[in-house]
């Protein structure tokens, strides 16, 4: 079940292909402007701040997401398929970790802040 909507999530984005890179390397951009942004302005709220980064690192892990989809699923036959579903599996289970631990420490931090 779970390789059924890994397999299906990447195939519907397979579309967002070519904007993978750009959002990548947008991803990346964000950060050193949180802090350009924090130095410039030395007053401005760490909740916004850390808003910033979030949205920096979704967008990383959005693009490698978006860099892992196909057109279709993969066969089951094969070492080299085997292998390729397993990393590919390892690869969207950490992002899915990842973007769980993220979530999880925004809430908590717009929660001690409110």
């Amino acid at each position: 079940m779970l390789f059924r909507f890994q397999d299906r999530l990447l195939r519907v984005l397979y579309p967002m292909k070519p904007l993978a890179n750009h959002l990548l390397w947008l991803g990346v951009v964000v950060f050193p402007l949180c802090f350009a942004f924090a130095l410039v302005r030395p007053q401005t709220s760490t909740t916004s701040l850390f808003l910033g980064f979030v949205f920096g690192l979704g967008l990383v892990l959005f693009g490698i997401l978006v860099s892992l989809t196909r057109p279709e699923a993969l066969p089951n036959t094969g070492v080299r398929n085997r292998l390729k579903r397993f990393w590919e599996a390892l690869v969207f289970w950490g992002w899915v970790g990842c973007l769980g631990t993220v979530v999880s420490l925004g809430l908590k931090v717009f929660s001690f802040a409110g």
